[in-house]
Formats: structure tokens, C-alpha cells, sequence
């Protein structure tokens, strides 16, 4: 749930989501790879990009979202604007 609507709700237990598979899986490379072939993309050159994923630093990152995360800082000014 986001922040906006955490606002509006006063029940703290609504408050929690139970992600679904994905949220785990997207962190294995096997799983992506899979994912990326059923699009027709070549893994070895694609990425998938999850839009807003918080990243807690203290947390180990995944092939995938180092990935993720060097283009996020490469293009941090072109994305911004």
C-alpha cells in the first residue's frame, strides 16, 4: 500500500501487502532469464526494470538489481527531469 493511502486509513493492519511470487523469483537469474525468453528478448542483453523497488543497502543485491541499480545512477539526471 502506498504512502498516500496509508494516510487516509488509520487501520495499521491493511497496511500490509503479501507481494506475490514474483517478488522473490525476480531474483533469480534462471527465473529472468526464463522471463525475458518468453518475451523474445536475449537475456545476455536485456534488463527488466521494476519501476520503484526500495532498496534497503544493508541487504546483499541481487545480480539483477545491481544491474538495475547502475543504470538507475547512470541515468539518474536524465531521469529525473
Amino acid at each position: 500500500m502506498t504512502t498516500f493511502e496509508r494516510y487516509f486509513i488509520a487501520d495499521k493492519a491493511t497496511h500490509n501487502e503479501n507481494p506475490n511470487p514474483y517478488y522473490q523469483l525476480r531474483h533469480n537469474e534462471k527465473f529472468v532469464r526464463k522471463l525475458l525468453g518468453a518475451f523474445g528478448l536475449d537475456p545476455d542483453t536485456s534488463h527488466v526494470v521494476n519501476g520503484h523497488t526500495p532498496v534497503k543497502r544493508e541487504l546483499r543485491l541481487s545480480w539483477q538489481i545491481r544491474r538495475w541499480w547502475s543504470l538507475m545512477v547512470a541515468f539518474h539526471d536524465h531521469i529525473r527531469r
